[in-house]
């Protein structure tokens, strides 16, 4: 059960970056947030301009109350306490046909349409908005500060090439969502790569049902897509384990899609040329050629 009095967090700013090399041949960074408004980008994760964490006082409001939000994708680890990771990724399915750790009841688990994703300018760039919800103990944090911590260390986001409703089944993995980029079935538009988020939820305390952090993706990756239906994959844990509670994604709101910052239309943002309108001496110099091609004709025949 989610548990409405757990105090939560984030919020953000740098607490510490660490490298870590996950193989030989790739880099990977640790951010953490705190509890001073901020934000953090990783450098190597695979959108230029780099993704967007961030959290600040003004999401507090947005959302009161456990069950107040509409989330898209809901997990509880497979054993409901102490294990170190939960994954999972939005489908279609039925109930009976959730894969990993997702969680019922039907509708808190659904892929999104491109036109639901709400786009909002930060700086000079424009973002694809999502929340999130974590909620670890707060008890278990103030006897043990790293059980309030967990730790997002995968997120990938897949375009479908069409709006039909994915349905992979309970037997469904990660990898299999791979597997159909290999294939060439699908798109990946973003991926965190071997970088680790991590998050404390006994720092801010805003409780159950509001967003601990706004995640922004560029705009510009999702463009070409406007049939697709979009698949948002995750995983927590094992460097932060996960305690207890659900993390949920959801949106506020919704949008039309994202936009084409210099007009054009949607999906490709071509920019039709503009119509030219002649200026009046050059309507007059074409109107005595016209005049001289009739005296011509009229001559010569």
């Amino acid at each position: 059960m989610k548990r409405t009095m757990k105090v939560r967090t984030l919020a953000a700013t740098i607490f510490g970056i660490g490298v870590v090399f996950a193989s030989p041949s790739i880099q990977a960074e640790l951010l953490s947030l705190d509890a001073v408004p901020k934000s953090v980008s990783f450098t190597s994760d695979s959108s230029t301009p780099d993704a967007i964490f961030r959290t600040t006082d003004a999401l507090a409001p947005i959302v009161s109350g456990s069950g107040k939000i509409d989330p898209f994708l809901r997990l509880l680890d497979g054993t409901g306490q102490n294990s170190n990771s939960e994954q999972g990724f939005t489908a279609d399915d039925e109930t009976a046909q959730l894969p990993l750790d997702v969680q019922p009841p039907d509708g808190m688990n659904r892929t999104l349409l491109i036109g639901e994703l709400v786009v909002i300018p930060v700086g000079s760039q424009r973002y694809v908005q999502f929340f999130l919800d974590i909620n670890e103990g707060q008890g278990q944090g103030q006897t043990n500060p790293t059980e309030s911590k967990l730790s997002l260390e995968l997120l990938k986001i897949y375009g479908t090439r069409s709006n039909a409703l994915v349905k992979l089944g309970a037997d469904a993995e990660l990898s299999d969502l791979d597997a159909k980029v290999t294939n060439n079935e699908w798109d990946l538009f973003y991926d965190l790569g071997a970088n680790i988020l991590s998050l404390d939820s006994s720092l801010i305390g805003s409780g159950s049902g509001r967003p601990d952090v706004e995640i922004l993706i560029p705009e510009y990756v999702f463009r070409g897509a406007l049939t697709d239906r979009i698949v948002l994959a995750t995983q927590f844990g094992p460097t932060n384990p996960t305690d207890s509670g659900f993390e949920e994604f959801f949106l506020t709101g919704s949008g039309s899609g994202p936009q084409c910052p210099d007009g054009g239309t949607w999906p490709d943002c071509d920019v039709l040329p503009p119509v030219t309108v002649p200026e009046p001496g050059s309507l007059a110099l074409l109107g005595l050629s016209l005049t001289g091609l009739a005296l011509l004709r009229r001559r010569w025949t």
